[in-house]
């Protein structure tokens, strides 16, 4: 059985560890998706999150043993799963991670640093998304890699990421394609903010 914690938190030059490789994976996956500016600002065409669908889909290039499935319904809207299938899939729950790579709009009157730098000063990484949700976008494909890697996951593992819960909430195709097929036996961890289990209604950045 294989334990997978996700914690979330602010980063301190105190506190930053140096000797991990899957922080430091973590950290310049999260810096190039804030760089992407997904920016969803619910009209037509916004988003185009399929610039991290390509970003994510580079990350997981050279890992072996996956499925990667993208689903684009409409211009430029890519979602993204990956699965790690698991050795006794019969026996063992599956897991599915769910996490969104588009982005709030900024009012950038209001920033003090650059919004779409992801910018590392004193410590502490400043960006839209970095607290809500991209950091943990980039957890969730860290830490999917490295299941893929070390293999020996009983149950099967996915990891969709796409465009933010509103929108899949009002029935858009990726929200039955995507999660239509893995509701079964399925266990669930849903942004770290969700009030019920599935894609979050809230797109706060």
């Amino acid at each position: 059985m294989c334990r997978i914690v996700l914690s979330i938190g602010f980063m301190t030059s105190s506190h930053i560890p140096s000797d991990n490789p899957l922080y430091h994976d973590t950290l310049e996956l999260l810096i190039a998706l804030v760089q992407n500016a997904c920016v969803n600002d619910f009209t037509p065409g916004s988003g185009q999150e399929v610039r991290n669908a390509d970003t994510l889909t580079e990350f997981f290039a050279d890992t072996l043993g996956i499925n990667i499935q993208r689903f684009e319904p409409e211009p430029g809207r890519v979602s993204l799963v990956v699965t790690v299938p698991g050795t006794n899939p019969q026996e063992a729950e599956p897991l599915t991670f769910l996490a969104h790579t588009d982005v709030v709009p900024v009012d950038k009157q209001h920033w003090t640093k650059p919004p779409f730098e992801g910018m590392i000063e004193n410590g502490k990484i400043y960006g839209r998304g970095t607290v809500d949700m991209l950091f943990i976008t980039a957890a969730m494909a860290v830490v999917t890699r490295e299941v893929a890697r070390k293999g020996g996951n009983l149950g099967t593992l996915h990891f969709v990421a796409g465009r933010a819960g509103r929108q899949m909430a009002r029935g858009a195709p990726p929200r039955r394609v995507l999660l239509g097929k893995l509701r079964r036996r399925n266990r669930w961890l849903p942004h770290p903010r969700a009030r019920r289990i599935g894609f979050h209604h809230r797109l706060r950045g």
